[in-house]
C-alpha cells in the first residue's frame, strides 16, 4: 500500500531565493497526504543548506544532493524512483503551487483511475517564455493548443495521440500533470536531459490508456535567472546535446520496433525523430544565446482561459 497519496518531486538548482516559497506552497494545500522529495543537482549557491535548514527536520520531506551535476531530468528520475506516493506531481524549485494544486487532481485521478491528469493552463505573464518576474502582471494562460472546457477523458487512439503531439495539443512541460507512479515505472517513460519534456510527453501520450484533460490552472511559473534553463552554456554543451539527440533517436527506434502501431509507418517514424531532435536544436541554440525564444518549442500560448480555478 502506498504511504502517501501524492509525492511531490522537486528538482533544484540555484534556487536559494525561491525554495522556501516553493515548499511552503505545498504545505499550504488543503490536502495533507503528501511527501516532498527535493533533489539538489549540485547548486552553486546555498539552495541545499536553505532547504535543509527550513524543511530538513520534517518527516515527510526528503532532501538529497547529487555529487555531480547531472541535469534536472536525472533529478526527476531519482525522485520518482524513491517516491512512496500513489501519484507523482513535479514542482520546480523556483515555482509555486496555488492552494488547490493537489486535492482536485487527486480526486479526478481516483474517479477515472487515471494514468495522467493534465491541466491545460498555468499562471504566468506576458514576458518572453511566459514566466513571472518581479513586477510582471500575473495572468492565466492556456498553453494547450487543444484545450477543453470541461473535465474530459481523452480517447485512446494512437493516430489522434500522435497528431496531438505534433500539434502541441497537450503542452509538453511535465509540471502540469499528475502521474500515477506505477504508470511511469511500468512503462519506463524515458528521462533524457536536452529537450526532455518533448520526448517525455510523447511517451506518456502513447502509453497512457486513461488520460484526463481538465480546464484548470494551479501552477505558478516564475522566472529564475540562475536556473539551469537560463544559464548561458559554452560550446561544450553542443557535444552534450548531440549525445542526447543520439539517445533520443535510439530510444525512439527501440520503441518503434516494439510498438505494433508504428511497425508499418516508416515515414511517420522518421518524422517523429526529426521533430524530437529539432526541439533539442532549439534548446541548444537558446542556451548558447543564438536563439532567444521558447515559443516554437512550446507551441505558443492561447489567452482564452476563463475558468482558471474550476475543474468542473
Amino acid at each position: 500500500m502506498d504511504k502517501y497519496k501524492i509525492s511531490i518531486v522537486t528538482p533544484m538548482y540555484n534556487c536559494e531565493k525561491y525554495i522556501v516559497d516553493c515548499l511552503n506552497s505545498v504545505f499550504a494545500q488543503d490536502f495533507d497526504s503528501f511527501e516532498i522529495i527535493v533533489i539538489d543537482d549540485c547548486s552553486e549557491d546555498k539552495s541545499y543548506e536553505v532547504a535543509m535548514q527550513n524543511f530538513g527536520h520534517l518527516d515527510n520531506v526528503t532532501i538529497l544532493k547529487h555529487e555531480t551535476n547531472t541535469g534536472q531530468w536525472k533529478s526527476v528520475e531519482d525522485g520518482v524512483k524513491i517516491a512512496c506516493g500513489k501519484y507523482i506531481r513535479i514542482l520546480h524549485a523556483d515555482d509555486v503551487f496555488m492552494p488547490n494544486a493537489l486535492k482536485p487532481l487527486y480526486e479526478i485521478a481516483e474517479h477515472f483511475n487515471a494514468d495522467v491528469v493534465h491541466e491545460i493552463a498555468k499562471y504566468g505573464s506576458k514576458d518572453e517564455g511566459g514566466a513571472i518576474r518581479n513586477g510582471s502582471p500575473v495572468e492565466v494562460y492556456v498553453h494547450d493548443n487543444s484545450p477543453v472546457d470541461k473535465i474530459t477523458l481523452m480517447p485512446y487512439d494512437m493516430n489522434e495521440r500522435v497528431k496531438d503531439w505534433f500539434e502541441r495539443g497537450t503542452f509538453v512541460d511535465c509540471m502540469f500533470n499528475l502521474f500515477r507512479r506505477e504508470f511511469l515505472i511500468e512503462n519506463k517513460i524515458p528521462y533524457i536531459e536536452s529537450g526532455g519534456n518533448f520526448l517525455f510527453v510523447f511517451f506518456w501520450l502513447m502509453k497512457a490508456k486513461v488520460y484526463v484533460k481538465i480546464p484548470y490552472a494551479s501552477y505558478i511559473y516564475r522566472a529564475n535567472p540562475t536556473s539551469v534553463s537560463n544559464v548561458k552554456r559554452n560550446f561544450n554543451y553542443v557535444g552534450e546535446v548531440i549525445e542526447d539527440m543520439i539517445d533520443v533517436i535510439n530510444v525512439l527506434d527501440k520503441y518503434f520496433e516494439e510498438e505494433e502501431f508504428f511497425k508499418d509507418k516508416k515515414y511517420l517514424r522518421e518524422l517523429i525523430k526529426i521533430e524530437a531532435t529539432a526541439v533539442n536544436d532549439l534548446h541548444c541554440l537558446k542556451r548558447l544565446r543564438f536563439y532567444d525564444s521558447t515559443k516554437e518549442a512550446g507551441g505558443g500560448y492561447k489567452k482564452n482561459f476563463t475558468k482558471s480555478s474550476k475543474a468542473a
